[in-house]
């Protein structure tokens, strides 16, 4: 299915991230770094970024706002993980953010 970047620093909520996205047919790749991360998007052309609201490292929405400033039709979403049914509402939020994305490809696909 799909190709997806997680930022985060933190060891344990990527892993539930990668195991549930699993479940949904994504492939998910994580990195700690900002730096590390734009990188890989040159290199990989993910479908979706997450990024860690609670990471420590790094901001958050500075990441959001120079990942969008190089790669403005990739889809970007801010990540809190502390409920229950984080799983669930994440593969929600992932999957609407894909299919926006898919529609997006198609209206700047030239006939």
């Amino acid at each position: 299915m799909a190709q997806i970047l997680v930022i985060s620093e933190r060891t344990d909520v990527p892993r539930f991230i990668r195991r549930a996205l699993a479940g949904e047919g994504h492939r998910t790749t994580v990195l700690t770094h900002i730096r590390e991360a734009m990188d890989h998007i040159r290199a990989h052309g993910p479908d979706l970024v997450l990024i860690d609201r609670l990471a420590s490292g790094f901001d958050c929405f500075e990441a959001l706002l120079t990942i969008k400033a190089h790669f403005s039709l990739l889809p970007a979403l801010i990540y809190v993980m502390h409920r229950a049914d984080a799983a669930r509402r994440l593969k929600i939020a992932v999957n609407q953010a894909l299919k926006e994305r898919q529609h997006r490809l198609e209206v700047h696909t030239p006939c």
